[in-house]
């Protein structure tokens, strides 16, 4: 399959993250700072210049195939951010690593809007998966994904055992179909 960029939808416009839009992506993370603590140890202004690098592939992975972009309404406020990976953890997958978005934007539609939008686009490349990975703690996001469809755990991975300063992600699923 071929990776693909996503295009506009009716109230976001999508903008190709490069190393120039470092600052807009420790801005996200940063209004969303009491999230990030629950996924891990990794420092806000890190996230961002690795966001905005596209430093992390999948194992295996291929620049290519990943793909980074910033969220704007249509009167230019940056609303949040998104990263998928095309072809994985199979050639039919998309996986989708981060869908974040500023606080006063959340509870409007943006996420579902955007999640909707990459599985129509998704399903018209010929996928046939998509997969997230979301922090246990992470309640939100939970409830976000599996309300989306992701409901297929595929795997559980992180501490094995529970403290406040632990971490697990559990991977979840859904099948596209047309």
């Amino acid at each position: 399959m071929k990776a693909f960029d996503i295009t506009p939808t009716e109230r976001i416009q999508f903008v190709a993250a490069t190393a120039e839009h470092e600052s807009e992506a420790v801005e996200i993370y940063r209004d969303n700072e009491e999230l990030m603590a629950l996924l891990g140890p990794q420092p806000v202004a890190e996230s961002g210049r690795s966001f905005a690098l596209r430093e992390e592939l999948p194992p295996g992975g291929k620049a290519e195939n990943n793909r980074h972009f910033l969220l704007y309404t249509y009167n230019k406020k940056l609303i949040g951010l998104l990263d998928y990976y095309c072809g994985y953890p199979k050639a039919d997958a998309i996986y989708i690593g981060s869908l974040f978005l500023k606080q006063d934007c959340q509870g409007k539609g943006y996420g579902r809007e955007t999640a909707r939008h990459l599985e129509e686009l998704a399903i018209q490349q010929g996928f046939l998966w998509a997969y997230c990975g979301v922090g246990l703690k992470n309640w939100g996001a939970l409830r976000f994904w599996t309300n989306c469809g992701y409901t297929m755990v595929t795997k559980v991975s992180g501490d094995r055992d529970y403290s406040p300063n632990s971490f697990a992600c559990i991977e979840l699923a859904k099948m596209l179909v047309r």
